[in-house]
């Protein structure tokens, strides 16, 4: 879920958050308010899923789990 979360709010509300900054510095006036999504969308992809695969392997060799009762005590 934190991955597609991550998407969401950092591929997509970001990239809308972001744009009249964008817009400011770069200076340009013709641009809609998802001009900048689809990059921000791939780059998220490419982090969560490089995320996702990380937890999955940590799940797998049981690491997460140590971690978890680290964490609790």
């Amino acid at each position: 879920m934190a991955c597609i979360g991550e998407i969401i709010g950092t591929g997509i509300i970001g990239s809308m958050v972001s744009f009249p900054v964008m817009k400011f510095l770069f200076g340009k006036s013709n641009l809609t308010l998802f001009f900048y999504t689809p990059s921000f969308v791939l780059a998220t992809l490419m982090g969560a899923s490089v995320a996702f695969l990380f937890l999955k392997t940590m799940q797998k060799n049981k690491m997460l789990s140590k971690l978890k009762e680290n964490i609790n005590g």
